[in-house]
């Protein structure tokens, strides 16, 4: 069962991630970047609970917190979201924030299929500059003993999207 929430993920590089913490602070300090310049963008961030939740933990952090959703569907149901931009944005189109720091997406590349996950990925492709890093917290699935939510998951993407969870490999 999944019980982490995104920051501690990202804030523990014992599982032999990145760092946020250190990489958000040291990479600040080091590069002079522009404090206008986009920071986090949550790529079809639903309702923005992952943009409040970075937010509150690197409020000291200069740069743009953004989430991007569609506006008929997700957007209006936000909220307030103090000192979070929200900005409609279909992730099968280009990208309207250039050059970001961090472009994140949850929960998204699982609902896709092996044709169409490459299109979303290379629209962020072309939205990067040199030091961006993409941050995907998504399911995949273990060749045995998978847990049961992941397994019906699975279920549901095949017979929903013809799509099935990612594979661990």
């Amino acid at each position: 069962m999944w019980t982490k929430d995104m920051v501690s993920i990202l804030s523990n590089s014992a599982d032999g991630g990145v760092n946020l913490a250190q990489h958000v602070s040291s990479t600040r300090r080091a590069s002079g970047v522009d404090p206008q310049r986009a920071l986090f963008v949550d790529v079809g961030g639903g309702t923005g609970p992952q943009c409040k939740e970075f937010k509150e933990k690197y409020l000291t952090l200069p740069g743009r917190v953004i989430l991007e959703g569609l506006l008929k569907t997700v957007l209006p149901h936000a909220g307030s979201l103090e000192g979070i931009e929200t900005i409609e944005h279909d992730f099968f189109t280009l990208n309207p924030v250039k050059g970001a720091k961090y472009y994140y997406m949850r929960n998204i590349m699982h609902n896709y299929s092996d044709e169409k996950a490459p299109q979303i990925l290379g629209h962020l492709r072309d939205a990067m500059t040199e030091d961006v890093l993409i941050l995907v917290d998504d399911i995949t699935l273990t060749n045995l003993k998978a847990p049961a939510r992941s397994f019906k998951m699975d279920i549901l993407m095949m017979g929903a999207h013809g799509a099935i969870e990612r594979p661990y490999q």
